[in-house]
């Protein structure tokens, strides 16, 4: 029993041993591989970064040295234009570099769609303004996968606003491949790998190991794959084991490049990484074994196979020391003590061109001069003696072909045992890379900094920090500064900047930090050391440290003054060419059209495409001689310009007549640049005045004669009938006239609800109608709006006007189509004063006389319905007269205050109660109360209704006012305005102070409007509304379902209440379509939350079925009639205390 547990124990020790390694072995190379993952993705990043400030340099350095021109498509020397930018850009490492537009294409390949990757880089250059990396992709050549940024020219094209930017191109082969795919320790299998996610896929950026051609190829799903990179990307782990996309499983770490949507993954193949693992169970299974055997044979065997474990060990040691020699990423040396060299590795070899004996024959570490050598034995005693223990230095070597390389190499002495130097240990790194792209950098820093100076630019570097700034000179001196007058801190900055600027300036700094923005672009004003401002360009670009920290802030201000100013005398140049309503055309020196204005084409109908290169004698008429244009040029060589009228010819064929001035453009040197001809059209001119003389007779809507030529036919017409009266004595109807005055009936109606536009058409064919129905000599005329009036001349007697009437109104009875497949039904109105039979026996009356009887006639007939012709008569004028009586007692009424109130109550159907009071306006007249129907008319024709209205308002507010100061218990009172009211621009401020005056709160006042105040044209009812709205006012529609009921009314304005009108409720419960109308107005306003009343309820019925309908309130004699002020109060107010004792 007791050997066997010895051996049980000895294996589950082995087995204990060998799994301890193995996990020991995986942690390590996952740090190992997380630890490259993320040193070669904090590379990559800044290798990037230097990238992008190297094309924004180089953008920079391009517009500053003048290599595009003025960028004006027509003189572009594209070849000239390329051989730059090559020649520029490979000063900055690129491959390539194109010339863009905002969206991509290439100036060099104009037949070529771009790349969606330059596409979309581009987009987001010009929408930050700044550098924006290009991903990789296939370009049009085959040579492979390529990259680069995408930089924006700060420039324009000439004379547009067309904008550039430069792509410059890397080849992935060339600069990022390599870097990806190196491994940083000596390895069979350790590669890297770039990918992207793509949509729902992860895209490879480049090739992976055993697969070289993946880049841009290899997709893997991004849901689904468990490859590591992947795996990474979906957060699940930083550093795993798994299986890469070629099946092999691996040990692999992922890390984000910074500044790029890329992860680049480090992986090793499990197998290497695990290779020692195997062997170390091999030696394992050995000791177990050998233990075993002396367990069970002879315990001296142990200590021989403990020996030959450190044997194997050594030798196993001496196999990794030998791999690792070989197959190091640099160049390894081994010497003796006195410097000799006795071995060197595969990359020295490669690095020199030697091979291994002739390396080790010729010393090549050796410097070539005297001094080099004595310094390099200086150290190297030095590192013998233990004072150093390692020497660091960079040189340069040459190799066996000549040529020479850079190197940083390093120096120490391996110790023995016992402590002394045993051998020289030499590394060596090629750095001719680093150092070149070093001098590139070092010297694109020199091309930005001269291209700034040459620019005349002011750099400016800010720690965010500390606060700590740095200002160039030529920062200092743009702002009128010497060296030492601008403290280094950004406070000066701001005491110099306009506030806009300090502000835009913070708002990009935190967008730039919060990664929404990678650079600073604005324009502000900065104050001159003299007083003045000045406009100034500022752009910046933050720097970053390892870590992802915004560290500093690098920009440059460019004094854009000059450049502003000449900007907007160049848009107000512009402004007035394309603008101005003459023609202007431009021509070189030899005559050949090089620009037209607007005006020039619509003048003479040629497009500026037409005409450009030609010369002017394209628009000549052929009504001149060609001694006439000679003259001209006479002129114009002797005098430098030259003015007249001349006739020229339009594109179809048209002559007409201009007015012309040529001037000549002449250089700093005097010599003839250009000529500039400015024309007018001279025939428009000559048509206007014949349209004003004729508008100054006729109607410009419907071409008929106007009051003026009107008046003057009448006048002629009552002389011909006075002449012809004096002639024929004693025969009455001699020569009789009349004159007929035309009113449309229900024109408003058609001019509110279909508007002006219909309006303005009815009357024209009603006006063509009129024309059909009337003698070829009686004169049809317009007066304005829907009046009109026709002379008849040459009747018999009366009976011939009222058949002439007749006629026009059945005329005008029949519909009139309109325009939009609408229709208008009308109606005429007539009233006719004969001549000259009316009036004066003497024949005396005047034309004035004769059109204001027709239109006394007229009145009468409109107060009659309408629809009928009427003859002037004496009882007109005395109606007439009445009208003016009443007129002139309802201006003297106001200013009496013959006017009061009575209000009627507005009742809460749900409990009977008295919510609110409508204010009703009555005249006690010196003779007597007049009814509302007769003065309230006549107010709003009259204009009286705005100060009447006023009057009612602010009454109606003043006793609200005091019946709450009494204790009344009532919510609203509701005033009537009318259209005139509703139409005053200043009404929301006049019923503001009204409140304020009276004291009345805004919510107890409810305004009460008609459907036809709502159906006028324009804006201006909303905005008076919505401003009585803000006050904090109520708003009723009155009468809703009479007028021009309309739900766009309710969705438009902000309405509060609807007051069913009496129409429907009166014939409750009679009427079954009064009382489902009823309903359904109620339902829409409980919909809406708009609180519906009926008006005019008189019976019990009503109320019920109102109630039953979901009618909140009502007002009508079923509650109460108008009550006088008094009356009102015992019904608001509590009982006094002695009455409810007696009661």
């Amino acid at each position: 029993a007791g050997p066997a547990a010895l051996t049980l124990a000895v294996i589950g020790a082995g087995w204990l041993a060998f799994q301890t390694s193995v996990a020991s072995m995986e942690r390590n190379t996952l740090d190992e591989v997380r630890a490259i993952a993320q040193m070669k993705a904090g590379d990559l990043g800044r290798w990037l970064q230097a990238q992008e400030a190297n094309a924004a340099a180089l953008a920079a350095s391009v517009v500053a040295q003048g290599d595009l021109g003025d960028l004006d498509p027509r003189r572009l020397d594209m070849a000239k234009i390329q051989n730059n930018l090559a020649r520029r850009g490979a000063d900055f490492n690129f491959v390539a570099v194109d010339l863009i537009d905002a969206e991509g294409h290439s100036f060099f390949a104009a037949n070529d769609s771009p790349a969606p990757e330059i596409a979309a880089a581009t987009a987001k250059a010009f929408a930050e303004s700044a550098p924006a990396l290009v991903e990789l992709h296939f370009g049009r050549s085959a040579v492979g996968p390529s990259f680069g940024f995408v930089a924006p020219l700060p420039v324009h094209a000439s004379g547009g606003a067309r904008r550039f930017a430069l792509y410059a191109k890397l080849a992935a082969s060339d600069h990022l491949y390599p870097f990806v795919f190196s491994w940083p320790l000596p390895s069979a299998t350790g590669a890297g790998a770039l990918a992207r996610r793509d949509g729902s896929d992860v895209l490879f950026l480049s090739g992976v190991l055993r697969n070289p051609e993946a880049a841009l190829r290899l997709r893997l799903n991004y849901a689904d794959s468990n490859a590591p990179i992947v795996r990474f990307m979906r957060g699940e782990a930083e550093a795993m084991r798994g299986v890469d996309p070629m099946g092999t499983p691996v040990f692999a770490a992922g890390a984000k490049v910074p500044g790029t949507g890329w992860t680049l993954i480090a992986r090793i193949d499990e197998s290497e990484a695990l290779a020692d693992s195997n062997l170390y169970a091999r030696n394992v299974g050995l000791v177990v074994a050998l233990a075993i055997a002396a367990i069970w044979i002879i315990a001296g065997f142990v200590l021989q196979d403990q020996k030959l474990a450190r044997v194997r060990a050594d030798r196993n040691l001496q196999r990794r020391f030998q791999v690792t020699f070989e197959q190091a990423a640099v160049g390894m040396v081994h010497g003796d003590i006195h410097g000799r060299l006795v071995r060197v590795n595969r990359r020295a070899c490669e690095m020199f061109g030697y091979s291994e004996e002739e390396l080790l024959a010729n010393n090549v570490l050796l410097p070539a001069s005297p001094e080099g050598q004595a310094e390099m034995s200086r150290y190297v005693e030095s590192l013998r003696s233990g004072a150093s223990r390692a020497y660091f230095s960079e040189r340069r070597y040459r190799r066996k072909d000549g040529s020479w390389f850079d190197a940083a190499i390093s120096v120490s002495f391996a110790q023995g045992e016992d402590g002394a130097p045993d051998y020289l240990m030499v590394a060596i790194e090629d750095i001719s890379s680093r150092k070149a792209a070093q001098a590139a950098l070092a010297q694109s820093e020199e091309r930005f900094r001269l291209a700034l100076e040459s620019a005349r630019e002011g750099v400016w570097d800010w720690r965010p920090d500390t606060d700590e700034a740095y200002f160039s000179p030529g920062w200092k001196a743009m702002l009128g500064y010497g060296e030492d007058e601008i403290e280094s801190r950004a406070t000066a900055w701001r005491r110099v900047v306009e506030d806009e600027g300090r502000e835009i300036f913070s708002r990009q700094f935190h967008e730039v930090r919060a990664g929404l923005r990678k650079s600073f672009e604005f324009e502000t004003r900065m104050r001159h050391r003299d007083g003045r401002w000045i406009d100034i360009l500022s752009r910046g670009l933050p720097v970053f440290d390892a870590a992802g920290r915004m560290e500093r802030v690098v920009g440059a201000d460019t004094d854009i003054t000059e450049r502003k100013a000449h900007e907007a005398d160049l848009r107000l140049a512009r402004a007035v060419f394309v603008s101005t309503h003459e023609g202007v055309c431009v021509t070189d020196a030899a005559r050949n059209i090089i620009m037209v204005n607007p005006a020039f084409e619509e003048i003479t109908g040629y497009s500026e495409a037409e005409v450009r290169g030609g010369n002017p004698r394209k628009l000549k008429s052929d009504r001149h001689e060609a001694d006439f244009y000679r003259a001209i040029w006479k002129d114009i060589d002797a005098k430098g310009v030259w003015r007249g009228e001349i006739w020229n010819r339009r594109k179809d064929g048209v002559v007409y007549p201009e007015w012309l001035t040529i001037s000549t453009v002449r250089d700093a040197a005097g010599a003839i640049t250009h000529y500039v001809g400015l024309f007018t059209d001279i025939s428009r001119i000559k048509e206007s005045e014949e349209r004003l003389k004729f508008l100054a007779h006729h109607d410009p809507l419907t071409g008929l004669p106007n009051r003026t030529l009107l008046s003057l036919r009448l006048t002629q017409a009552v002389a011909r009938a006075r002449n012809a009266a004096n002639t024929h004595k004693g025969a009455t109807l001699a020569a009789l006239g009349a004159v007929l005055f035309l009113d449309i009936d229900r024109f408003k109606t058609v001019n509110d609800s279909l508007g002006h536009v219909a309006g303005d058409q009815l009357l024209t064919l009603a006006s063509e109608r009129w024309k059909k129905a009337l003698r070829p000599n009686d004169t049809l005329a317009r007066l304005g709006g829907d009046e009109f009036v026709v002379l008849l001349e040459d009747l018999q007697d009366a009976h011939e006007v009222a058949a002439i009437g007749r006629r026009l109104i059945a005329a005008t009875v029949a519909p009139f189509a309109l325009e939009h497949e609408r229709e208008a039904c009308v109606g005429l109105s007539i009233g006719v004063s004969l001549f000259p039979v009316d009036g004066n026996d003497d024949l005396g009356e005047q034309a004035d006389n004769v059109i204001q009887r027709a239109d006394s006639a007229l009145y009468l007939a409109k107060q009659n319905g309408g629809g009928a012709l009427y003859f002037y008569s004496e009882e007109v004028t005395a109606e007439a007269n009445a009208r003016l009586a009443l007129e002139s007692g309802l201006r003297r009424g106001l200013e009496r205050g013959e006017f009061v109130l009575q209000f009627q109550p507005l009742i809460s159907l749900k409990d009977r109660a008295i919510v609110g009071v409508e204010a009703l306006v009555r005249w006690r007249s010196p003779s007597g109360l007049v009814a509302p129907d007769e003065f309230i008319p006549l107010a709003e024709r009259t204009g009286l209704i705005v100060p009447l209205g006023e009057w009612v308002l602010r009454e109606a507010c003043a006793r609200m006012k005091s019946w709450l100061d009494q204790g009344a218990r009532i919510d609203v009172i509701a005033v009537n305005f009318s259209p005139a009211q509703l139409s005053r621009a200043n009404l929301a401020e006049r019923v503001a102070a009204i409140l304020t005056e009276t004291g009345l709160p805004p919510h107890c006042l409810e305004i009460e409007i008609t459907e036809n105040a709502l159906a006028e044209p324009g804006g201006e009812v909303e905005a008076m509304l919505r401003a009585l709205k803000n006050l904090g006012a109520r708003l009723s529609i009155d009468d809703f379902g009479a007028g021009h009921s309309s739900l766009f009314y309710l969705k438009r304005f902000p309405i509060d209440k609807l007051k069913l009108d009496r129409g429907f409720v009166q014939d409750i419960p009679g009427d079954p379509v009064s009382m489902e109308i009823a309903v359904a107005i109620i339902r829409l306003a409980n919909s809406l939350k708009v609180t519906a009343l009926a008006e005019g309820v008189e019976t019990q019925e009503q109320a019920d079925f109102l109630a039953a309908s979901g009618c909140a309130l009502a007002q009508g004699y079923l509650f109460d009639k108008p009550l006088w002020e008094e009356d009102l109060l015992k019904r608001l107010l509590p009982a006094p205390e002695s009455e409810r004792a007696a009661g």
